[in-house]
């Protein structure tokens, strides 16, 4: 008897579970923050990823005239770590 009631415990759990998949999945459905550009509308993350890259491209001409871009290995690794930590900098000072 305790064995089942325990089964049905759990069953119920995962069922509550369950149920409350849609709810964290439907929690992003809000307006999208986007700007109006010629009449299409844009996501902000776009913009905060063309301006990290930017920003990266800076960091390496920086780099590159101070003459410290041999110290800046793996460069593969490092210029688009520069470029998402702008990207999500400029996101959250902007739209966070």
């Amino acid at each position: 008897m305790i064995g089942m009631l325990d089964r049905s415990i759990s069953r119920r759990s995962w069922l509550a579970c369950l149920a409350m998949l849609p709810l964290l999945t439907l929690t992003g459905c809000e307006d999208a923050p986007s700007f109006n550009v010629a009449g299409s509308f844009f996501p902000d993350w776009i913009f905060c990823s063309l301006a990290g890259i930017a920003l990266a491209i800076v960091s390496y001409r920086l780099l590159a005239r101070l003459k410290m871009e041999s110290y800046v290995q793996p460069a593969v690794l490092i210029y688009p770590s520069i470029a998402l930590s702008c990207s999500v900098t400029l996101w959250l000072l902007f739209f966070g």
